[in-house]
């Protein structure tokens, strides 16, 4: 049985499309902005402020994978120009709709923080511990 081996390894950085789509007034201004990306040569999280093109033939812009809303790559490749780099566990930064959106994992859906909230008042209200009215122990 045979391996299989990529023509091309995917190179740059991978952003979730949801940086993107909060931040379309910046991307066609020019201007920078922050968010949390993969680097493909490290397979590591970074967080960066740079600026993002549909394209450039510039130097020093490099490719730019966009994760869809499925987790799947999208075909068209953006660019990158990345101006700045954080250290991830100093810069508090998340998914745009990282609260209204349910995750799809390997073993099926889970819900997000806000909706896990609510169940467990739900939870709490209708389960929750009950006041001692044992009229022995007065």
């Amino acid at each position: 049985m045979e391996n299989f081996v990529a023509d091309k390894l995917r190179e740059g950085l991978e952003v979730f499309h949801s940086f993107l789509d909060a931040n379309q007034d910046k991307i066609e201004k020019g201007e920078p902005f922050m968010m949390l990306v993969l680097d493909m040569e490290n397979i590591c999280n970074k967080v960066v402020k740079g600026i993002v093109a549909q394209n450039s033939e510039e130097e020093g812009w490099i490719d730019l994978w966009i994760k869809d809303q499925t987790d799947k790559i999208r075909h068209d490749v953006w660019k990158i120009k990345v101006l700045e780099e954080y250290d991830e566990d100093e810069v508090d930064i998340k998914r745009p709709d990282a609260d209204a959106t349910i995750v799809a994992g390997m073993f099926g859906s889970s819900m997000t923080t806000e909706h896990m909230e609510q169940d467990a008042l739900k939870y709490k209200k209708e389960f929750g511990r009950k006041k001692l009215t044992d009229k022995r122990i007065q």
